[in-house]
């Protein structure tokens, strides 16, 4: 039988440093066969530095030589700021390819601030999500418009530590959105301070919110509703639900696929956790405003998935 190709495993990028991580992320850019690379290196939890771009107009063939985009993030008045686009996708309702942005605001240097959080369990960062669209296949883009579920400000550029920026809006950004069948953009966020009771007791947990977007052509703009809330107690994940992956299924409801953890954040609470560290999943009926009941996601005929603390996406077959 002849061989149709080779394949070899080879480090694909190395830190240059012992404890380190150098990380890429790879996607396709607009709808046909553009590439682009973003590479960085990561010392700290959710904070990378030494940032580079690079792209290819064949597939992957031949690449552009690598730009850097910044070596470190920029500060102002005793706050740093961790800015970059998480997930995309081509909404064919608008003919816009749709972009979400995380920001990260840290007290101080970031990698420190990230250090002292997981010492003493202070905050010390704050995390928003941003969404603007590209008329032009992902060439250029608008202006980022911020993602709210409550009142509050605004990010101010001459002002990064407003209070009533920081403390409201906040969450993490998930990894994927999608464009449904519906005509509308979904995007799930994680890292949104909830308080729930669970078994008589008040408590605070990491639960998360979908967004669901509508285009709308007389504004030329997105038109956003705000999804029920997602939770676990602590006794189920530690940290909450994380690092949500949306898809959606052949028969149009939506899959949410969540991450657990055994671990418990803030450390101030003293009970156990049941059933940390697997995957978790929700399906919504009605374009994402409603779920269902958190459960595991496990096989048909056996144990749960573990939970990996890895991006992910799923292909419908």
């Amino acid at each position: 039988m002849t061989a149709i190709a080779k394949v070899k495993r080879e480090v694909y990028f190395r830190h240059p440093e012992e404890r380190g991580a150098a990380l890429v992320n790879a996607a396709y850019v607009g709808t046909g066969l553009r590439r682009r690379e973003v590479l960085s290196f990561e010392q700290y939890d959710d904070w990378v530095e030494g940032q580079r771009v690079r792209t290819s107009n064949d597939n992957g063939r031949t690449w552009s030589d690598w730009e850097l985009q910044h070596e470190t993030w920029p500060e102002k008045d005793g706050f740093s700021k961790e800015e970059g686009p998480v997930a995309s996708w081509y909404d064919p309702a608008s003919g816009r390819h749709v972009q979400f942005v995380f920001q990260r605001i840290t007290i101080g240097k970031g990698n420190e601030a990230i250090v002292k959080n997981w010492q003493t369990s202070e905050q010390t960062y704050f995390d928003h999500n941003f969404w603007q669209t590209s008329d032009d296949d992902e060439l250029t883009w608008g202006e980022p418009h911020l993602l709210e579920y409550e009142v509050g400000a605004d990010f101010d550029p001459d002002n990064w530590g407003n209070e009533k920026y920081l403390r409201q809006n906040q969450m993490y950004g998930g990894y994927a959105a999608v464009a449904t069948r519906a005509g509308t953009v979904v995007y799930p966020s994680c890292g949104v301070p909830m308080a729930i009771t669970d078994r008589g007791e008040k408590e605070p947990v990491s639960g998360i919110l979908c967004f669901v977007g509508k285009w709308d052509p007389a504004g030329k703009t997105y038109l956003w509703e705000v999804s029920e809330p997602i939770y676990v107690p602590r006794r189920v994940s530690g940290r909450g639900l994380m690092e949500p992956v949306i898809a959606e299924l052949l028969d149009g409801r939506l899959l949410l696929v969540m991450r657990g953890s055994n671990d418990v954040f803030p450390k101030d609470w003293n009970g156990t956790v049941e059933n940390g560290g697997h995957k978790w999943i929700t399906v919504s009926d009605d374009g994402g405003r409603t779920w269902s009941p958190v459960t595991d996601f496990r096989y048909d005929d056996g144990p749960g998935c573990s939970g990996t603390a890895a991006p992910e996406s799923y292909i419908a077959s």
